[in-house]
């Protein structure tokens, strides 16, 4: 099981299946340990919908649950109306327990909509990857989201540190902290759709890839979050320049004109982030000792990937910084996000960099579109447009002998070496056609007067895996 991989972080426990007399029920673990509860989940679905003025994006619905036996009715922030629960809880400062938020009289949760619109967007992001790409929750087997929000910042309960304004947002194992800034206003909370989509995803690369979170492969963890977060953002508010803007919905307090966007993956050296693998300009090194603050660059590396999926998905022209001119199509979000779906869950590995990446975007394309397609071609000009060139196959071939009664053509990412000392004859009204990354002639290679041989360099070579 992927969820399985850190046994130092198991607890022995036991179970039990609680119910009340008016029908309420809890799923209770207990330590073996010292006896106390290390985490309690509900057994019965009184789920709700409800609806709340969310901190950007107006008024929104989502469900809760029902507090059995509660007079007027009121509700907590569970969703359980689906295989994987979302709950959304305060982590107490005792660091023992979470608490949940409790509904105002029928549902109504105008005093805890920050709360509420976390809640809310992490519904959104786990119907993002079930309607889309058929994921079955973060870990494609319906675990559960337990969101902690505001007043601490927890790296793996209960090893949590209490800061009331934490102003950061983080995942692990099924966990998401969600912290706000240092005053009331929640126009610059950290929970705006593309943020908490961000988290979501670390979880299905955790469950998935595991990509390592340091260096190149920290990079590409960072990168896929950003990926998905801007296109769960985009898929229910629409493509356009602000969707390339990371937390782009958060504003300054005191002037609301202004986002408090953090990478831009239209423009990553805009934040001073890269734009080109390797590049002199913002590339963090991978070969130090020191893994500084951010794990050798992980939030600042990821601006390469960011890069090369919006110039997939919009397409563009220009001068990379290794000098290697560029220019693509692009080929639309609804086939870019399933090729970066396919990439990430199929081929890469915990240890993957970004070659590894490149070969395996170009793979995802091939499997879905097909070899040479327009799809895999703009991938693997994409991937070239930030430093990654498609990889020469050398593929030695005698292609001696005669040719007729059908032409011949190949069209291939390959380097194709035409050997020596070889005769191609083509009978007239035939035709012998290559395309590839490279045709070598060697010398000795004949094609006799007359001959309709054509050779050529072919865009199939972008893809090539």
């Amino acid at each position: 099981d992927e969820n399985l991989k850190n046994p130092s972080s198991y607890l022995l426990s036991y179970q039990f299946d609680i119910y009340t007399s008016n029908l309420d029920g809890k799923k209770i673990f207990i330590s073996a340990a010292n006896g106390t509860v290390i985490k309690s989940l509900p057994l019965v679905s009184n789920c709700d919908a409800t609806s709340v003025t969310t901190n950007f994006y107006g008024t929104q619905g989502f469900s809760t649950r029902l507090i059995p036996g509660s007079s007027p009715a009121r509700h907590n922030l569970w969703n359980n109306c689906q295989p994987a629960y979302i709950s959304t809880q305060l982590w107490n400062s005792d660091l023992t327990m979470a608490t949940d938020y409790v509904s105002g009289i029928n549902n109504t949760w105008g005093a805890a909509s920050s709360a509420a619109t976390s809640h809310w967007c992490t519904e959104r992001a786990y119907n993002y990857f079930l309607d889309i790409h058929g994921r079955q929750g973060w870990n494609n087997f319906n675990a559960g989201v337990n969101i902690y929000q505001d007043a601490l910042f927890c790296t793996d309960p209960p090893a949590c540190t209490i800061n009331t304004n934490t102003t950061n947002a983080s995942w692990g194992n099924g966990f998401m902290f969600v912290g706000k800034a240092s005053n009331t206003s929640t126009i610059d909370d950290f929970n705006s759709l593309d943020i908490i989509a961000h988290e979501f995803t670390h979880g299905v690369t955790e469950s998935s890839a595991n990509l390592v979170y340091s260096k190149e492969s920290g990079a590409l963890n960072e990168s896929f979050s950003d990926i998905f977060g801007a296109t769960c953002h985009a898929s229910l508010f629409g493509l356009n320049s602000n969707t390339w803007l990371v937390g782009f919905d958060r504003k300054v307090v005191n002037n609301p004109s202004v986002s408090l966007y953090f990478r831009n993956m239209s423009n990553p050296n805009d934040r001073s982030h890269p734009d080109t693998y390797l590049s002199t300009n913002f590339w963090v090194s991978t070969t130090t000792a020191n893994p500084g603050i951010d794990n050798w660059g992980v939030h600042t590396n990821s601006g390469v990937q960011n890069y090369m999926y919006y110039l997939l998905v919009n397409g563009g022209s220009d001068i990379n910084d290794n000098g290697t001119p560029f220019s693509l199509t692009g080929i639309g979000i609804t086939a870019a996000r399933v090729i970066a779906y396919r990439a990430l869950t199929v081929y890469l590995t915990s240890s993957s960099v970004h070659s590894d990446a490149r070969n395996a975007w170009v793979h995802a394309a091939v499997d879905i579109y097909g070899t040479c397609s327009f799809q895999a071609i703009e991938t693997g000009k994409a991937w070239e447009a930030v430093g990654l060139a498609p990889p020469a196959i050398d593929q030695t071939t005698t292609y001696c002998g005669t040719y007729g009664g059908s032409p011949y053509f190949t069209s291939t990412p390959y380097i194709y070496s035409l050997a020596p000392n070889c005769t191609m004859t083509i009978i007239p009204a035939n035709t012998v056609q290559f395309g590839a990354n490279k045709i070598i002639l060697n010398p000795g290679f004949r094609a006799q007067n007359g001959s309709n041989f054509r050779a050529y360099l072919s865009d199939c070579r972008y893809a090539a895996y």
